[in-house]
Formats: C-alpha cells, structure tokens, sequence
C-alpha cells in the first residue's frame, strides 16, 4: 500500500521568491552588524559607566565604618564586618557615635580562615545552603550570668548529652574533645558537644547541632562576652576560629 500524500509536490520556488528570501536573510545580518556597533559605540560605554559607579559606591560602602559604644566600650566597626548595617553605613550619616545599652547584641559575618571580613558583594548576592557557607557569625554583647569555662564547660557538655540517654567521648585532630550520643541515646545521630581549649588555656563548650556548632556566649573583656557559630564541619578548628574572633574584636576597640 502506498501511504505517501495524495497531494502533488509544491512546485519549485521561482526565481523572484528565492531572491525575496536572500534579501532577508542578509537584511537581518546587515541589521545584527548595525545592532552589534551600535551596542559597542554607544550601550556598552553607558553600561561601563554604570558599572564604575556601581564598583565606586561599592568600595566606598566597605570602606566606611561605624562609630559606636557599647556601654563604656569604645568602638569602630569596619561597615563589612556588620550582618546588619546600621547607621552610619546604610547611606544616611551618623551624628557622632551611636551608644548601645545593655541590652544589645551587635552581630558580625566573616569569611575564614582569618576572619578579614566578607566582601559585600557576595554577601549581598549570594545566598549559601547552611550546608555550603563557609564563615563564621559572632556576637559581641554585655555578658550574662556566669559562663561555663574550663572543668563547668565539660559538665554542662557532658549534662547535656547525659540528659538524651548513653554518651560517648572522642578527640579529633587538634585536641578538640567530642562528647556524642552512644547506642540507646535518644539524641540525633550526628549532635555532639565540642568542648575546645582557647589559645589562654580556657576551656569552651560549643553546641554542634544540626549544621552549626554555637558557642553561645564566652568571657572577653571584663563585663564583655562573644558568640560564635560557624558550620559543624569545622568543629576540629574551632580553636583557631575562636583566636581569629577575639582578635577581630579586638581590633574593634579604640583604647
């Protein structure tokens, strides 16, 4: 059986519609040519000029800094070091020092390894899963209560994990003391207790749950406590992470 089109061929184009169709065809590259110089004499300029003054305003942002104290704290923040901006680096202009009461917690974002301070750009554009950010958010607040150092970090770490059932204890590279739920615990596998010693010999217990590990509040300057928190697979460099905070914070204050 013969199951091709009933129909006859279309009869061959004729001359006048094939030179129809070059015209077309090299109208429209004409025209992309026409489009491409214009683009490069004339938008592309405006586009650089655009840019430039996007790059200025940028770098102008990061250098500036925020003037502050925190009770009798003398402080000034570089702008980048900021989670939040506050006055002074938002564009409007700060009337003298901005004064915190005690009831404040200033929050900073900084890249690792040295804590230098994340370029604003990436902050701003960029959104990292938990699982993928590489840095560290830390705190500076008046402290509270007494903080858990030394032998009271690893009985709170310890109590901690005791209250969920069997506990076991490991050390990882860098002497950083783990204390983890065991078989018949009622605690997620995988949340831990990493207790770690700072380069002044004070022991610190940071809560690895989840995706983070949190050190909720550690002693600074007299009256003064930190925070950290940075992603749970760092907790074997949390000494190091720990230094390079306290060295940025001190690098805040203006003596």
């Amino acid at each position: 059986m013969n199951y091709g089109s009933p129909l006859p061929p279309p009869p061959p184009p004729t001359f006048g519609e094939r030179l129809r169709r070059g015209l077309r065809f090299y109208g429209l590259i004409a025209f992309i040519i026409v489009l491409w110089a214009g683009s490069s004499l004339f938008i592309a300029p405006v586009v650089r000029w655009g840019l430039d003054i996007a790059g200025g305003l940028i770098e102008r942002h990061v250098a500036l800094s925020h003037e502050a104290y925190l009770l009798d704290l003398h402080l000034q923040i570089p702008c980048e070091a900021l989670e939040t901006l506050p006055i002074g680096c938002d564009g409007t202009e700060a009337d003298g020092p901005v004064r915190y009461g005690p009831a404040t917690v200033l929050y900073f974002w900084g890249a690792l390894p040295d804590m230098a301070g994340l370029d604003y750009r990436r902050r701003e554009l960029e959104q990292l899963p938990d699982s993928e950010w590489e840095g560290a958010f830390y705190t500076l607040q008046k402290s509270f209560g007494r903080l858990p150092v030394d032998d009271a970090a690893l009985a709170l770490a310890r109590g901690e994990m005791a209250a969920y059932g069997a506990y076991g204890e490991r050390t990882l590279p860098g002497g950083v003391l783990v204390i983890e739920s065991a078989e018949g615990s009622a605690a997620k596998s995988g949340n831990f207790y990493a207790v770690y010693q700072r380069n002044d010999g004070l022991k610190i217990a940071a809560a690895c749950f989840g995706t983070i590990c949190k050190v909720l509040q550690a002693p600074w300057r007299e009256g003064f406590a930190y925070g950290l928190t940075v992603n749970k697979r760092y907790a074997a460099e949390l000494p190091a992470i720990d230094a390079a905070v306290r060295a940025r914070l001190d690098g805040f204050v203006i003596d």
